[in-house]
């Protein structure tokens, strides 16, 4: 049974932080976290109008991803997104050598793979009170 709480606790945590990472740049306006994205990667080599999409996107993506993990929704699908999604950051942040944030990005990328191997341990969950697959 502490395996189930333990991957509860970890599902809840990591979807309050991804979904709060989102909602404060879709809460501050999406024009702000574009123009600093652009700035920041302009040396990395990656198209304006790629990184302009990207930085559009993301917040949405991370509001989405962080509420479905927060209640256990279609959670083995989200954790694979949140998986993918959290290696393009990976790769950016390679692009223009930010090793040290590379590096938390590699851990948030270890605590998507850890749940997403202990899904069976998904008993609190949306996915089990609709009676679907995780």
């Amino acid at each position: 049974m502490n395996y189930i709480y333990a991957f509860t606790l970890l599902r809840v945590a990591l979807g309050l932080n991804i979904g709060l990472h989102g909602l404060v740049r879709v809460k501050n306006g999406p024009a702000l976290f574009v123009r600093s994205i652009r700035d920041e990667f302009k040396s990395s080599g990656i198209p304006v109008w790629l990184l302009t999409g990207f930085a559009n996107t993301l917040p949405y993506a991370e509001l989405f991803i962080g509420m479905a993990l927060t209640i256990g929704l279609a959670t083995n699908a989200v954790l694979l997104a949140g998986c993918i999604l959290m290696l393009m950051l990976l790769l950016g942040k390679s692009l223009v050598a930010d090793w040290q944030v590379v590096t938390f990005q590699m851990i948030y990328i270890l605590i998507y793979c850890t749940l997403l191997a202990g899904l069976h341990y998904n008993s609190f969950s949306a996915d089990v009170f609709i009676g679907s697959n995780p």
